[in-house]
């Protein structure tokens, strides 16, 4: 492991990574094992949108649409997006 790597527990196996990758880039090499789109991520017991850097050693759960915590992100993100929407006309 370089300096610059970080340690993944992903599923209870271990990935090194660049520090400062995305979760949206760590989770293109999962995709295949998830029937339905990842939309978040729970990082050390916290949920975290895709655009999250890793910068540390962690524990990270996908969440994709089959899950009741992935699909309330879901909504919650088209919510938002909908009054945005609203707002704008």
């Amino acid at each position: 492991m370089k300096t610059n790597d970080i340690s993944v527990n992903i599923n209870g196996e271990y990935y090194d990574y660049q520090k400062g990758t995305t979760l949206l880039e760590i989770s293109k090499e999962f995709s295949k094992f998830h029937t339905t789109p990842i939309v978040a991520a729970i990082v050390n017991n916290n949920i975290k949108d895709m655009s999250t850097p890793v910068t540390e050693n962690c524990n990270v759960d996908f969440l994709d649409l089959s899950t009741e915590t992935g699909f309330k992100v879901y909504q919650r993100s088209l919510i938002f997006i909908m009054v945005l929407a609203a707002r704008d006309l």
